[in-house]
């Protein structure tokens, strides 16, 4: 019949079109990883660094207008103009550009746990620059004070400055010479990954309305879920789960080059513990303030059904985002938790001055 032969001409042309786009974006992957093949260089790995920093640079720039439009046309969106995060942005700037970050972690750390599974020394490269590359923006940006690291401590800023300088010092040589090490390649998975679960968690934590007593619960499961995989990460995954893989990286590095060993050493168990400890412990205070804000609103909201009813749902909300302090409650990027944490007086992990 002639709808049949219709039908199976729309067939053949459908997986004509199937096969050509992915043989498209097949060239298009290849294209991208083929200076990450076998061999590379530090002059590769720095000429990829500098082009994906100017690339996100402008996603930054371009996106976060961008995807805050899209965001002030829901209603959620609407209400979030009208609310501040402790930094003195609204919540609607803060989830745009926090979601433009996140999307670049999650691209770096995506690459890079392909990269580790499938043991591909060009994947984990590509995840690893992409990494060096968010390193260097944010070492940038704090080094000249723009963006979140405006008027932060010079203390906070010099400690997370070190964390990126660390962070690319580790990567680069990771990238260029130990890429096919599978060891090494599931410790910079495991390590890039954490990074991005901190990264997503920011915008994850406003999917539902934190005023609302279901929206807070959210934002506290998600903090918590999140903790205990950064937890693990850092700390947990390489001193009890895979023990021992340090050691192994110590012994290949060693057996290359001696500094190489040494900067792990320093980059690993001081900086990077360091650092990261003081986050968890940061974080962990966030999450508590977190559980102690649903009791709060469940008081305000008891109190409104008894006294006010006739008060408007956004007024209710207004109050509730205030006098919980929502801006200092919910989580936020490390260097700002930080930041705020010197600024109210705290020593390191003690109580406030």
């Amino acid at each position: 019949p002639v709808w049949l032969k219709i039908n199976q001409w729309h067939l053949g042309s459908r997986q004509c079109h199937l096969a050509c786009s992915h043989q498209f974006g097949q060239d298009k992957m290849d294209a991208v990883l083929a200076p990450l093949r076998g061999e590379t260089s530090y002059g590769t790995v720095a000429a990829l660094c500098a082009f994906l920093l100017l690339v996100l640079g402008l996603a930054v720039e371009v996106g976060t207008p961008l995807v805050r439009g899209i965001l002030s046309i829901l209603p959620v969106g609407k209400r979030y103009e009208k609310l501040e995060v402790q930094s003195g942005k609204s919540v609607g700037q803060e989830v745009s550009s926090g979601l433009i970050v996140a999307f670049q972690h999650a691209l770096a750390a995506g690459s890079t746990w392909l990269g580790a599974r499938s043991s591909s020394p060009e994947l984990l490269r590509l995840g690893l620059v992409a990494e060096v590359a968010i390193r260097a923006h944010d070492l940038v940006l704090a080094a000249t004070g723009l963006r979140q690291h405006a008027g932060a401590p010079a203390l906070g800023r010099a400690f997370v400055i070190l964390y990126d300088l660390t962070g690319i010092a580790l990567a680069v040589p990771a990238a260029v010479t130990y890429a096919t090490d599978a060891d090494v390649q599931l410790l910079c998975a495991v390590l890039v990954c954490s990074g991005a679960a901190l990264a997503m968690l920011g915008p994850a934590q406003y999917a539902l309305n934190p005023t609302t007593s279901a929206g807070c619960k959210f934002a506290l499961a998600l903090q918590t879920i999140y903790l205990l995989i950064f937890v693990w990460c850092r700390f947990a995954f390489g001193l009890i789960s895979y023990r021992g893989i340090y050691s192994r990286v110590m012994s290949s590095l060693q057996a290359h080059s001696a500094s190489s060993a040494y900067v792990f050493a320093v980059g690993i168990f001081g900086v990077s513990f360091a650092y990261s400890g003081f986050v968890a412990f940061l974080w962990f205070k966030q999450a508590r303030k977190t559980r102690q804000a649903i009791t709060k609103i469940k008081h305000l909201r008891k109190w409104f059904a008894q006294n006010a009813k006739d008060k408007p749902e956004e007024d209710i909300q207004d109050h509730i985002w205030k006098n919980v302090k929502f801006g200092e409650v919910l989580v936020s990027s490390p260097a700002a938790m930080i930041y705020a944490r010197l600024k109210s007086g705290g020593k390191g992990f003690g109580k406030k001055a």
